[in-house]
């Protein structure tokens, strides 16, 4: 079991957030973002970039990077002053960590079939 104790020096790889970011590839900025979105609900671009303390294009660019890899959802919302504004929310943690999963699989079977292959040079 994960807890605080006895893993001080393996919090890092307890927490679902890091596993995320090593199966998919995560920035450090994809991965505050997706927290924040997780803990503060639907935000729009401008919410997170403030809760971030990074720029709008930055925020922009980390969300466009969740939402291709499906770990966030967009919605077009409208402005009563008119126009529209996309608004973020995170799919929830559980439902993502099926997609890890799944990577987490696929990369070990990559694995073991690079193995087998650099076996077979060895023992050729």
């Amino acid at each position: 079991m994960c807890t605080r104790e006895n893993t001080r020096s393996f919090r890092g790889i307890c927490d679902p957030l890091e596993i995320l970011r090593c199966v998919m590839g995560l920035s450090t900025l994809e991965v505050k973002a997706y927290r924040v979105l997780l803990k503060e609900g639907p935000l729009s671009v401008k919410e997170i970039a403030e809760r971030l303390g990074c720029s709008r294009p930055s925020a922009q660019k980390a969300l466009s990077r969740l939402l291709n890899l499906k770990i966030v959802h967009r919605s077009k919302v409208l402005r009563r002053e008119g126009g529209y504004v996309f608004i973020y929310q995170a799919i929830p943690l559980e439902k993502v960590k099926d997609e890890c999963i799944r990577l987490i699989l696929k990369l070990s079977h990559i694995i073991a079939k690079k193995r087998e292959q650099l076996i077979e040079l060895k023992e050729g």
